[in-house]
């Protein structure tokens, strides 16, 4: 057996298992949308933030209620870009895949 055997197996089985953490964090994101370009408000709680994205589902989807969405949440850090740099993206979970695949096909 060559010297570094140990060392060749913990570092298959290390990079197998982040390849296995990556794929099941991909999984957990189906239900989950991100949306650009809706300002923020100072001091805006949760709440203000899922009003304003049912605002604009409603334009893609009018039948889309709050109990067809689980968390709604900004995104932390700075803007991309200058001109967004009141708009956070904010991302969105659906209780179901379905509804989340429903929006995304049906935007403009």
């Amino acid at each position: 057996m060559p010297k570094n055997w140990k060392k060749f197996q913990t570092n298959w089985r290390n990079a197998k298992l982040d390849s296995q953490l990556y794929e099941l964090e991909q999984y957990g994101r189906r239900q989950n949308l991100e949306i650009h370009g809706i300002p923020m408000s100072d001091n805006e709680t949760n709440a203000e933030v899922e009003d304003k994205v049912l605002q604009v589902l409603k334009k893609i989807d009018t039948t889309i209620s709050k109990d067809a969405i689980d968390v709604v949440h900004r995104l932390r850090g700075k803007p991309k870009t200058d001109q967004n740099k009141n708009c956070q993206s904010i991302i969105v979970r659906f209780i179901t895949r379905k509804t989340r695949n429903n929006i995304y096909s049906s935007r403009k």
